[in-house]
């Protein structure tokens, strides 16, 4: 407020004190919103979700509103995190919610009772539930696995055999693995859901897996026995499980590190932000390549259209954020000291 105003309003200039003192009030009131919005993530204790929190509640908290992450700490949950939505809802607490779906027919049910404006992030509802959301902001899903396998193909442009790293039956994943085998298939057709069997040059290993969750016991297992038992030329993972963890990683590719460092086997792995521990994992020449994901500024931009919705103003049905492609050539040609 202007100061000759101020001044006027409180010496009653305008008006009584009283009165001036409770537009002032009012006025400071407005100007703080102090709304709820929720951002529900697969898991609270996935670095990726608690990025996009941060970027929302960087956001949030310049307008004097507040962004809560919602969700379970562990591996993806459906069913936990169809719980989490009810509460979150029964609660009346939040002015919109944003989902990052982990098995879109779970959420329906409880997505289709909502008086609250739902969005989706990150991982969208499938297509026959996308009514439910008024819009998705993320990464395009679909190109993200096209860059994935893009990056596999100017390394082995004649194919071999390849294994797809997925989790569960998220929406996001299906997107990415479909996309992945497409594009590696070239102008041959690939039926959904279906291996690659030869499909120029390229073979998907018939033992490799599709993890349920991701967890730690099961990379320890099932992406152990993929590098000392199937032994591709290319492992493509669409999420950052095997990596998350670079010590562990250090460790289950111990008895293969040979084999990575020659490029006999290949690993591209899409993941988040870009860590140190990843770029050191690039410059050992342990990983080959990763497709990186800006969770904080999904975050951003999730919370400008969770404002939006709860105005009741219209929100684009697809909001697409960045993502970058890193090769190994950016870390390998320089020292440990000097690389970015």
């Amino acid at each position: 407020m202007h100061l000759s105003l101020a001044r006027c309003l409180l010496t009653g200039s305008f008006l009584k004190p009283a009165s001036a003192l409770m537009l002032l009030f009012f006025t400071v009131v407005t100007k703080a919103e102090d709304l709820r919005f929720g951002l529900l993530a697969k898991s609270t204790s996935d670095q990726n979700f608690v990025d996009t929190w941060r970027g929302c509640q960087e956001a949030a908290s310049a307008d004097g509103n507040h962004c809560v992450l919602l969700g379970a700490a562990g591996p993806a949950n459906a069913h936990v995190q169809r719980n989490e939505l009810s509460h979150a809802l029964q609660s009346g607490e939040y002015s919109a919610i944003a989902i990052s779906v982990a098995e879109s027919s779970f959420l329906a049910a409880v997505a289709a009772e909502s008086d609250v404006p739902l969005l989706s992030f990150d991982s969208p509802f499938s297509e026959a539930d996308q009514h439910l959301s008024e819009g998705y902001i993320g990464p395009d899903n679909y190109a993200f696995g096209e860059q994935l396998a893009g990056m596999a193909l100017s390394y082995r442009p004649g194919g071999g055999v390849v294994c797809i790293l997925t989790v569960g039956t998220d929406p996001n994943l299906q997107e990415r693995v479909a996309a992945v085998r497409q594009t590696l298939a070239g102008d041959h057709a690939i039926a959904p859901n279906s291996r690659l069997t030869g499909q120029s040059g390229w073979h998907e290993h018939e033992r490799c897996p599709t993890m349920s969750l991701g967890s730690t016991q099961q990379i320890k297992t099932q992406f152990k026995a993929i590098l000392t038992e199937i032994k591709p030329h290319m492992i493509i993972s669409v999420g950052h499980w095997p990596v998350v963890d670079d010590d562990l990683y250090r460790e289950l590719t111990h008895d293969v590190t040979p084999m990575l460092k020659n490029e006999h086997m290949r690993m591209i792995v899409g993941v988040g932000r870009v860590s140190d521990e990843y770029r050191a994992l690039l410059y050992e020449g342990l990983v080959h390549g990763l497709v990186s994901i800006d969770f904080t500024e999904i975050g951003r931009v999730t919370y400008q259209q969770l404002k939006r919705a709860a105005k009741g103003e219209a929100v684009p049905l697809v909001t697409h954020t960045q993502k970058v492609t890193v090769l190994p050539e950016l870390y390998v040609r320089a020292t440990p000291e000097t690389s970015p």
